[in-house]
């Protein structure tokens, strides 16, 4: 599905990722840890082609990635939203892919009830909370129906309510599509609670990635051990 095979990324002269090399498999959630400043987020936006990387490729379906795919739809840690209401959201995408607009009102009628969002649906998105934009930045990027989603911090600073309404909703995609789910997650127990993979990054590199379950009680490397089990040196 999506490869990644960084020899060297970085910036400025400063090596940020290095020696990654990486196959996503679809109808997957991927979590990524990490402490802070080890290339997580710098992945993601290769993997989005939101950067090329200095040394390396990223393919989907064996096609090299050079620009941003229409199927590959990615959400960051502060939603970034446009100017308007929600439906205008929610409709953008299907409007730049020439829906019908018969069709693009069953795909909004889907989406606001699976995502809980009907009473927002005609508001601006000026004054929503962190919850709720959120919720709406999800939306829109699944409204047509990606083959992948990346998330950088999904429910960063959200609360405990909120943060269990995506992870279920996160599961839900999972099980019912054949969605590719690759996400960036300060919290490690929200990666032991709902990716089917976990992929543990420490300085610009994959020291382990494996299924879930063994990263957490079974770590290869000492290093994944210290990490999961909070001992880990910074």
């Amino acid at each position: 599905m999506l490869e990644v095979n960084i020899k060297e990324h970085g910036y400025d002269g400063k090596v940020v990722l290095r020696d990654v090399k990486h196959t996503f498999a679809e109808n997957c959630i991927h979590g990524i840890i990490g402490p802070n400043g080890s290339g997580k987020s710098t992945l993601l936006k290769l993997l989005a082609v939101m950067e090329k990387p200095v040394d390396g490729t990223v393919m989907y379906k064996g096609q090299n990635l050079v620009s941003p795919h229409p199927q590959i739809a990615c959400c960051w840690q502060k939603p970034y939203l446009f100017r308007g209401t929600v439906r205008y959201n929610l409709e953008y995408p299907m409007k730049i892919r020439q829906w019908d607009k018969k069709k693009r009102e069953q795909r909004i009628d889907e989406i606001i009830n699976s995502y809980q969002i009907d009473y927002l649906i005609d508001r601006n998105i000026i004054g929503l909370s962190g919850g709720e934009a959120a919720r709406v930045a999800i939306a829109r990027a699944i409204v047509p129906y990606p083959d992948v989603l990346i998330l950088d911090e999904p429910s960063a600073a959200m609360d405990p309510k909120n943060v269990m309404f995506i992870e279920s909703l996160l599961r839900t995609l999972r099980d019912t599509t054949d969605l590719t789910i690759i996400m960036v997650t300060h919290n490690m127990f929200q990666a032991k609670r709902i990716a089917n993979e976990t992929i543990f990054i420490s300085e610009g590199t994959i020291v382990e990635a494996g299924a879930t379950a063994d990263i957490f009680a079974n770590p290869e490397h000492d290093e994944t051990k210290q990490f999961v089990t909070g001992e880990f040196i910074f």
